[in-house]
C-alpha cells in the first residue's frame, strides 16, 4: 500500500500495489477506512476517491469567454483570490480554462454568489460534475431521465438477471438517483456481477431515444464526464423533462389535496355523528331519569293511598262495632267524622294517583314517543293527554265526596285490577255504609 505525497497537499490518495491492483478488492479497502476513521476520532475525512487527479470537490474554474488571454486571465484571478483571501493548493490552466484547487470548500460558493471582476469583466465560476461514490466499484448509468422511476425498472431488471450470481443476499446492495435524476448508481453484492453489468448492453434501453449510456465505474465517468449524445440529448429534452415531471408533480399533488379534503369530510361527518350521539344520549338519560322521578312520585302516592285504605277498613270497622255496642252519640259521631276525614283523604290521594299517572305518560309521550303504542297519540281518546297541554294536566272532581273514587262498587271487581282484598272489603262495607245497612 501506498500513499501519493508528492505535491504539497492537504489530502493524500492510498491505494493498493501488486496483484490487489490488477484485481481490486474494495472490501479490504472499506476496512481500511473504517482503520483510518477509527484511529483519528473524526478529525480526518476519508472517502472514496472520486476521479484521478485533484480532488475535484474543492476545485473551480473560469473559461475565457472574453478572449483577453489565458495568462492574463490566470494573472487576474490570482489576484482576485489574494484579495479576498481564499487560499488554493495549485493552480493550472489548459485551452481556455483557468482551474484552482481551493483549501476550503465554502469558498466555492462564495465565488459563485460574487464572481471576480476581470478588466472590467465578470468570470462565472463552474464547478465539475462529479458524482462521489459510496463504494469502489459503484456503477453509474447516465440519461435515465426518461424513465419515471429509474431505480424500479432498471433495479428490477438487475435483480431479475444477476441474482443468481449472487453470493447471498440480493445482487443489488443499495441504488440511487444522482445529478437531477439523470444518473443511476448501483452498488452490486460482489465484483463478478458488476464485470457482468457492464457488459449487459440493456435490451430496456433500445426503444429509448435518446439512449441512456452504457454502464460504467462512477470513479471513469468522474474523470471522463459524460457521453456527448447524451450532453446533445439532454439540453434539448429539459424543457420536456421539467415539464413532465412538473405534470406529474401536479397529478400527484391534485390526488393528495383530494384525498386529503375527501378525509377532512369524512371527519366532519363522524364528528358531526358523535355530537348527535351524544346529545342525543344526554337527552335519553335526562328524560329516562325524570320517568324514574314521575314513577317513583306515583309509586309513593299508591303506597300512602293503600294504608290510608287500610286505616279507613279499620275506622269502619271501629263504627260499626259502636253501634252495635250502643255506645254514645258522641263516641259514634267521632267516628263517623274520623271516617269522613279518612275518606277525603283517600280521594285526595286518588287525585294524586291519577295526577301522577297522566304526567308519566304525557312525558313519555313526549321523549319516548317509539315506545307507546299507537292508540296513545288518537285525539279525544279518553284519559290522553296532548304534547302541547302535558303542562297543564286537571282531574275532574269527584260526584260523591263521601265514596273515595278508589272504593269501587262489589258488582265491578275488573275495574279495580290493581286493588288487593281489604280494598275490596273496604268498598263492601263504605257500600253498605251509604245504604245504611252496617254489616257485622
Amino acid at each position: 500500500m501506498t500513499g501519493v505525497t508528492s505535491k504539497p497537499l492537504d489530502y493524500a490518495i492510498i491505494g493498493f500495489k501488486g496483484l490487489l491492483r490488477k484485481k481490486p478488492r474494495p472490501e479490504l479497502m472499506e476496512i481500511v477506512k473504517n482503520k483510518l476513521l477509527h484511529v483519528s476520532e473524526g478529525k480526518l475525512d476519508v472517502d472514496w476517491n472520486i476521479a484521478q487527479g485533484y480532488d475535484k470537490a474543492r476545485m473551480i474554474w473560469f473559461r475565457d469567454d472574453e478572449k483577453i488571454g489565458l495568462n492574463k486571465l490566470k494573472e487576474g484571478l490570482e489576484k482576485q483570490m489574494k484579495e479576498r483571501h481564499i487560499e488554493y493548493q495549485a493552480c493550472t490552466s489548459s485551452g481556455d480554462t483557468v482551474r484552482f484547487h481551493l483549501l476550503d470548500k465554502n469558498h466555492i460558493t462564495a465565488l459563485e454568489r460574487n464572481p471576480p471582476t476581470i478588466w472590467g469583466k465578470q468570470y462565472l465560476a463552474h464547478t465539475p460534475k462529479y458524482i462521489q461514490p459510496n463504494y469502489a466499484l459503484e456503477i453509474g448509468i447516465v440519461g435515465v431521465e426518461m424513465f419515471d422511476d429509474p431505480e424500479y425498472y432498471i433495479g428490477n431488471y438487475i435483480e431479475r438477471t444477476y441474482h443468481r450470481f449472487a453470493s447471498c443476499g440480493p445482487a443489488i446492495r443499495q441504488q440511487r438517483l444522482e445529478l437531477n435524476c439523470t444518473v443511476y448508481c448501483v452498488v452490486v453484492e460482489n465484483r463478478e456481477i458488476a464485470e457482468k453489468i457492464l457488459d449487459d448492453p440493456f435490451p430496456m434501453f433500445d426503444q429509448c431515444n435518446p439512449k441512456p449510456s452504457r454502464p460504467q465505474y462512477l470513479y471513469y465517468l468522474n474523470q471522463h464526464g459524460y457521453p456527448t449524445s447524451w450532453q446533445r440529448s439532454s439540453n434539448a429534452n429539459d424543457q420536456r423533462l421539467e415539464r413532465r415531471r412538473w405534470d406529474n408533480f401536479e397529478d400527484r399533488t391534485n390526488q393528495c389535496a383530494s384525498a386529503i379534503d375527501t378525509l377532512a369530510k369524512q371527519i366532519k361527518v363522524m364528528q358531526d355523528r358523535q355530537q348527535e350521539q351524544a346529545y342525543q344520549n344526554q337527552c335519553t338519560m335526562g328524560a329516562m331519569l325524570q320517568t324514574m322521578r314521575l314513577m317513583g312520585d306515583k309509586s309513593q302516592a299508591q303506597q300512602e293511598l293503600r294504608i290510608l285504605k287500610r286505616e279507613y277498613i279499620s275506622a269502619r270497622r271501629s263504627l260499626m262495632s259502636a253501634q252495635a255496642q250502643k255506645l254514645s252519640q258522641k263516641e259514634i259521631d267521632f267516628k263517623k267524622q274520623e271516617t269522613r276525614d279518612l275518606a277525603g283523604e283517600i280521594e285526595d290521594l286518588e287525585r294524586q294517583v291519577k295526577d301522577a299517572e297522566e304526567k308519566t305518560s304525557a312525558f313519555q309521550a313526549i321523549a319516548f314517543p317509539a315506545l307507546l303504542p299507537a292508540s296513545s297519540f288518537v285525539a279525544d281518546h279518553p284519559g290522553d293527554v296532548s304534547m302541547e297541554d302535558s303542562h297543564n294536566l286537571s282531574l275532574p272532581e269527584s260526584s260523591n265526596p263521601t265514596s273515595p273514587p278508589g272504593l269501587i262498587n262489589p258488582q265491578s271487581p275488573q275495574q279495580s285490577g290493581d286493588l288487593c282484598t281489604e280494598d275490596v272489603q273496604a268498598a263492601s262495607i263504605l257500600t253498605s255504609f251509604a245504604s245504611g245497612q252496617p254489616q257485622g
